[in-house]
């Protein structure tokens, strides 16, 4: 039996194409998360797409795996729900691949491209923090409905261009109800009423008084050059 025809797909139709099914398959990933309480893996669908793409050209791997993965933190906290890092991810990915049911890929080249190339999360901070976020003395962020998993991140400011590169240790959830000094890494005696109403009034006026918020813990790792135009 002859082999089908190779059709030739234009560059920006194939990066839709990427867009739309890491997006499609995020929702599946994210669906999976709130269901069963752990993530699974990105699936042999996933796996499939991102080594025929790194076959291509492994560019468009990391096209592929970005907008999924940004997606899949977005629904996550959307949805109440903790994010895999990108380790995991790039893991579940060799994992999940088939080698006899598509053509082989050095796996290991795969997932070392995937993680040094895919772009990090960005956490952005008030600029009033910057100085404590340099000088380590503010390691940890308390967030609600952010999209922040562990792994490496860019960490920037409110009003400037400065991006630093750091890595986030871990992210805790934890119900307002159960909210502690200790759990934040507050001083001892914090009033946690006000704790949560200055996190309300400064970043989050909708956020209600039943919310899980993400405690964040982080590094930074090296001062990252700042962006031309």
């Amino acid at each position: 039996m002859p082999a089908p025809a190779a059709v030739a797909i234009p560059r920006d139709h194939y990066r839709q194409l990427l867009l739309a099914a890491g997006q499609d398959l995020a929702e599946a990933s994210a669906t999976e998360i709130v269901a069963t309480g752990a993530y699974g893996g990105p699936g042999p669908s996933m796996a499939m797409l991102v080594a025929d793409a790194f076959a291509v050209e492994p560019a468009a791997a990391t096209e592929l795996v970005e907008p999924y993965l940004e997606a899949l933190r977005e629904l996550c906290a959307e949805r109440g729900v903790a994010a895999p890092s990108l380790e995991v991810v790039a893991s579940g990915l060799a994992a999940a691949h088939h080698p006899r049911l598509r053509a082989p890929i050095d796996l290991d080249a795969l997932v070392a491209h995937l993680l040094a190339t895919v772009a990090p999360q960005t956490i952005a901070f008030a600029a009033r923090h910057r100085d404590a976020v340099l000088d380590g003395s503010k390691a940890v962020t308390v967030r609600w409905r952010e999209p922040i998993a562990s792994g490496p991140a860019t960490l920037t400011f409110d009003g400037g261009d400065e991006r630093v590169a750091a890595h986030v240790r871990s992210v805790t959830r934890v119900a307002i109800a159960d909210l502690t000094p200790a759990a934040v890494h507050a001083p001892n005696g914090t009033d946690m009423r006000e704790y949560v109403d200055l996190l309300r009034s400064r970043y989050y006026p909708r956020m209600p008084d039943d919310a899980v918020l993400d405690v964040v813990c982080f590094r930074v790792t090296a001062m990252a050059p700042k962006r031309t135009a």
